[in-house]
């Protein structure tokens, strides 16, 4: 009898198998059921008709899942309901193998909603969620059921098209999104009226794989809000991602999926003779071949691809786990981690960054956050309502390299700061050079006017440190009092 117990025990454990392969594939339980992704779907279903451990196979892929979203994969979006990144860049890659063999072009459209932070900041964040979720269900309902619309980060969408072929079908299609997007949103009773920018790529020109064609449809858009065309397609002029970046690219995914990243701490230290009570974390990529990478060689890729989020994620989240530690061994300790223009840009960035410090019992008060001017000045009116969200949770925010980008005072007095790092170019010389001097002089009376901490960056000698206390410098870090060094290499106290 095909009911029976033992007959059951067989048939689920002929089938691991199956699980397995479905567990180690990365396709999540949702996928499978809603997208029906070939016989995966077909032996489920034949496993719930027989009870034959289903529920243990609904487990396995769940749990998965769940781990892809800790392992920070994008599949699904939890405000919109689309496919996210990971998904999208699956499907996109299956889409470019049809094409291959049918000598066919893919177009993908990268969108992104104009000055979506100061819109969100009007709204409010719940409200600004019912927008996304508003647009979303407009693309659906504009585009054809054999089209993908995923949600890619913050105020992106993208937009992929199996019928549009070319560029010529691919434009219409933008046309027909901007049409809609001229139509107001109701969020309750109010009418809210957005606009969007495009970038177009098309493979197998601009690219040969998913994650290259998504990287260079996002430099278009790039290129279309800086030019304001608003609708690009992807020129080699415009974006210097070349192969041998996108290959070092994909080598630092695997670093960060891998944990081969690693951070190296730099103290702070008190100038009124209170010791170390912070520290900068610094990361460093020790790659298996090649050795120890510089930050100054990956950060930039990272800023030119999707890896900035995971890499911050990953900077932040073992921060967090180092300033517990501390903690619980009675240090007090707090942790500064430098976030970029790309983080700022991201409105979930702040809900990611409470998920993490919850996961790893971090109290936001440990953490500071520290932004170039240049990151700022980017685009103010976002980083305003992101900076606000995080200061509100509780992490200080410290403006880095002050003196060294777009210095503009008035920027100062809107934004949620609570620290100024003078930039090391002028403190590594005050000694010698007399206009050096007085700018850290002036920027010292300007932060305590203001009140906020300044801390002085690149101190290297006892002269240097002498002069910047006699100034009433709160803070000083550099060689002098330690280069940066593992966490269980400093000397705290």
């Amino acid at each position: 009898m095909i009911g029976g117990s033992g007959t059951r025990i067989w048939i689920a454990l002929a089938l691991l198998p199956i699980a397995a392969v479905i567990y180690g594939s990365g396709v999540p339980m949702n996928e499978l059921l809603t997208f029906r992704l070939g016989g995966a779907a077909y032996y489920l279903s034949i496993l719930g008709a027989l009870g034959v451990g289903y529920a243990f196979v609904i487990g396995l892929l769940d749990r998965k899942v769940r781990e892809s979203h800790e392992n920070g994969m994008n599949l699904v979006d939890p405000v919109t309901g689309l496919p996210g990144r990971d998904l999208l860049a699956d499907r996109l890659q299956q889409l470019i193998l049809i094409s291959e063999r049918e000598a066919s072009h893919v177009p993908l459209v990268v969108m992104g909603i104009d000055r979506f932070g100061a819109v969100n900041n009007a709204l409010g964040r719940d409200q600004g969620d019912v927008l996304l979720a508003e647009l979303a269900t407009r693309l659906e309902t504009t585009l054809r059921e054999s089209d993908t619309v995923a949600r890619l980060s913050g105020d992106e969408f993208a937009i992929l098209m199996p019928s549009a072929q070319d560029g010529h079908g691919a434009t219409t299609v933008v046309e027909k999104v901007r049409a809609e997007l001229e139509k107001p949103f109701m969020i309750g009773d109010v009418p809210v009226e957005i606009s969007a920018s495009f970038g177009i790529a098309l493979s197998p020109g601009h690219g040969r794989d998913a994650k290259t064609l998504i990287w260079h449809a996002s430099a278009a858009l790039g290129a279309a809000k800086e030019s304001g065309t608003r609708v690009e397609f992807y020129s080699p002029d415009r974006h210097e991602l070349n192969a041998e970046k996108i290959a070092m690219a994909a080598e630092l995914r695997g670093a960060i999926e891998d944990r081969e990243l690693v951070l190296f701490y730099q103290p702070k230290s008190s100038m009124n003779g209170g010791g170390i009570h912070a520290a900068e974390a610094l990361v460093r990529w020790v790659h298996p071949h090649r050795g120890m990478i510089p930050p100054d060689e990956f950060i930039p890729l990272a800023e030119q691809t999707d890896l900035m989020k995971p890499l911050t994620m990953y900077v932040v989240a073992e921060a967090a786990k180092q300033v517990a530690e501390w903690r619980n061994r009675g240090l007090d300790m707090s942790v500064a981690v430098n976030i970029s223009a790309r983080n700022l840009s991201d409105v979930e960035f702040p809900n990611d960054i409470v998920a993490v410090l919850e996961r790893h019992g971090a109290d936001p008060k440990w953490i500071e956050f520290e932004v170039t001017e240049s990151t700022v000045i980017n685009d103010q009116s976002r980083a305003i309502v992101v900076l606000q969200t995080l200061c509100d949770m509780g992490i200080r925010i410290a403006i880095d390299d002050y003196g060294a980008g777009y210095t503009s005072l008035s920027y100062l007095t809107r934004l949620p700061i609570h620290a100024l790092k003078i930039d090391k170019s002028f403190v590594q010389n005050m000694a010698e050079q007399r206009q050096d001097g007085l700018i850290v002089k002036s920027t010292i009376e300007l932060g305590r006017g203001l009140g906020l901490d300044v801390v002085a960056e690149g101190v290297e000698t006892e002269v240097v440190w002498n002069e910047l206390a006699d100034l009433g410098c709160d803070y000083a870090q550099g060689y002098y009092v330690s280069k940066p060094l593992p966490a269980d290499e400093l000397v705290l106290n």
